[in-house]
């Protein structure tokens, strides 16, 4: 999924279509459209016996800017089922079959293009894939299983970005130190955590957020047989004290104290 911009000039329409065919793009997400009524409109292409079906909903402020816009290729736009504007920031759009990723569908052709440089190509992973990927970690109780599958997933795209072959026998490290504006899946989780817990810290102590850090069990509760589930509040520990060493998430016993 990209995102670009589109104004009424046809010829600037015509130019913005005939990139994402050159780039075998289906989804397009596009900002700051300014068409004055809701529904769609087909997008011709420069040179080339195909065009692009832009869905659009009526303009949203003044200038007639939209925040719910994709342009469909022909492929996609026969899967469509249905779209439906269902606010100023979001959109409901229903297809055929099973729905996967289109982040990482979409700009997977990128990554083979030699026209576009590494910094580039990291910045659009970094924007379009690796934050879909970490979405909503700040709640996330992860294992050490998820965290080795994130980088897993993580080194395959880095990998593909740099055009680096696992019989190159280049090891992950190395590939990491050549992306020095990317952090790693797991760091990133444990940062977005930590951030969060903060923004915790500061409220209120009546609220629900904060009593929720320290759950008090009902008096008939009992540990369940066998290995414990791990809980949000033990993998924010084990961040604290990666972080700041072991001793330090005594925090909010200090500060009521």
């Amino acid at each position: 999924m990209l995102e670009g911009a589109n104004v009424p000039e046809p010829w600037y329409q015509s130019l913005t279509s005939h990139s994402l065919y050159q780039y075998n793009v289906d989804v397009c997400c596009l900002s700051e459209v300014r068409i004055p009524n809701s529904g769609s409109l087909e997008i011709k292409i420069l040179g080339a016996n195909s065009h692009f079906t832009l869905y659009h909903s009526g303009p949203r402020d003044f200038a007639g800017r939209h925040d719910e816009t994709i342009a469909l290729s022909q492929q996609a736009n026969r899967a469509l089922l249905a779209w439906e504007p269902v606010n100023e920031r979001m959109a409901y759009a229903r297809s055929k079959g099973d729905f996967q990723n289109i982040s990482i569908i979409s700009v997977k052709c990128l990554w083979t293009q030699r026209d576009i440089s590494i910094d580039t190509k990291i910045r659009i992973y970094r924007v379009s894939v690796q934050s879909v990927l970490v979405y909503g970690c700040e709640c996330w109780a992860t294992r050490i299983e998820d965290e080795r599958k994130f980088e897993a997933f993580d080194h395959h795209c880095l990998r593909t970005i740099l055009r680096v072959k696992y019989k190159d026998f280049v090891s992950n490290e190395t590939v990491h130190n050549r992306c020095a504006n990317i952090a790693r899946i797991s760091q990133a989780i444990q940062e977005l955590r930590l951030s969060w817990l903060g923004r915790v810290l500061h409220r209120p102590p009546y609220e629900f957020s904060v009593t929720a850090l320290e759950p008090t069990p009902l008096p008939n509760w009992r540990h369940r047989r066998g290995g414990q589930l791990k809980i949000w509040l033990d993998t924010v520990r084990q961040d604290m004290e990666v972080v700041l060493g072991p001793s330090v998430f005594g925090i909010r016993r200090w500060r009521r104290e």
